[in-house]
């Protein structure tokens, strides 16, 4: 085996799936079976007014032990509860925890002390006067989660996937991509804060009043003076611009500070880049920013289309921070032309 052909990873998938759903046939049919099953045994013993009442009270069983088990795992905050503390409990020593509380219901659990030998446990609320708390510490392994992470996770290859389709704009549709990769932990954009939310831009955006031509990777440029009257000027390289919202999207990096742009040498400096401004809507080559579009959700011919970020006066900033987060896997693929109508789906298997 030379090793140089690519994996077929939808096989696999395919593999994978069809081998569970077998699994799963036998524990499908026991609550199909059953009643059928109890009926044809009574049958012959009982009659048939024996034998549909033994099913009924079987079904009825079932159900009302369902809905305790329910009730039990929805009401996991009891109530009658105050702040304080409590031992964790179980085949290990030591373990301890703070109750925090919000009308007598528990609303948090912190481990204040992890305590040794564990390898079960529970919430000791003996010295407590509510009820009907349920609280299951989790006990990680001994020596710290993925100190062995194939025990752990049972396997030694997980498989990733997302699918990019125009269900927003954020993911042009205009452009193409041929890398592919994974960012461990980015944070907001001017926040701070770790990001957290199923999908992102990390685009600036400019909300222009009418239709304009203009080509993927132009540089634009706005004049910009300040409230001292200190001229400067803004640029930034065309990512996509969307004819039906008007919506530009650009990006800025280091190289707006070069000088030289034959062999980029005359600056490091990051201090130049300049942001653009509402102050002076017209932009070079062309466009006009719409100064009065606020929000992330326009109306054209009624149809509501969400635009993926949020304007204000026309702007809007990249939700993620560019210069955060870890990169942990990147995949350069062949180059794929997005359309309006394509949906994308893109699996990595990540092998430890």
């Amino acid at each position: 085996m030379k090793r140089k052909a690519k994996p077929d990873y939808g096989k696999l998938v395919d593999l994978l799936t069809k081998a569970a759903i077998k699994e799963m046939i036998v524990p499908s049919l026991l609550p199909v079976l059953s009643p059928i099953v109890l009926y044809f045994i009574i049958l012959p013993i009982g009659g048939q007014v024996a034998a549909l009442s033994s099913v009924g009270a079987m079904l009825l069983g079932v159900i009302i032990t369902g809905l305790f088990v329910a009730i039990s795992m929805t009401a996991g905050g009891g109530t009658g509860y105050q702040d304080g503390t409590a031992d964790i409990i179980g085949d290990g020593t030591g373990g301890k925890v703070s109750i925090k509380t919000t009308g007598e219901v528990i609303t948090e659990i912190t481990v204040t002390q992890g305590g040794k030998g564990y390898t079960f446990g529970a919430i000791d609320l003996k010295n407590q006067d509510g009820q009907n708390a349920k609280l299951i510490p989790i006990i990680p392994p001994s020596k710290g989660h993925g100190y062995n992470i194939y025990q752990e996770l049972g396997t030694d290859k997980v498989l990733l996937y997302a699918r990019f389709d125009d269900s927003t704009k954020d993911f042009p549709v205009d452009t193409k991509f041929a890398q592919v990769g994974i960012l461990k932990n980015p944070e907001t954009f001017g926040g701070g804060t770790t990001f957290s939310e199923n999908q992102f831009s990390s685009l600036f955006a400019i909300k222009l009043t009418s239709q304009i031509t203009i080509g993927i990777g132009t540089e634009i440029s706005q004049t910009v003076t300040s409230g001292t009257g200190v001229t400067t000027v803004a640029k930034g390289y065309v990512a996509s611009y969307d004819k039906e919202t008007n919506v530009l999207k650009y990006y800025q990096d280091r190289s707006l500070c070069f000088g030289n742009e034959v062999d980029q040498t005359d600056s490091n400096d990051t201090a130049a880049i300049v942001g653009f401004s509402t102050a002076v809507a017209t932009l070079s080559p062309a466009g006009t920013i719409d100064t009065s579009f606020n929000g992330s959700v326009m109306t054209i011919n009624s149809k509501q289309i969400n635009l993926g970020v949020n304007f204000t006066n026309g702007l809007a900033d990249p939700e993620i921070n560019k210069k955060t987060g870890d990169i942990i896997y990147i995949d350069n693929r062949p180059t794929v032309q997005r359309d309006s109508r394509q949906k994308e789906d893109v699996k990595i298997i990540l092998e430890f």
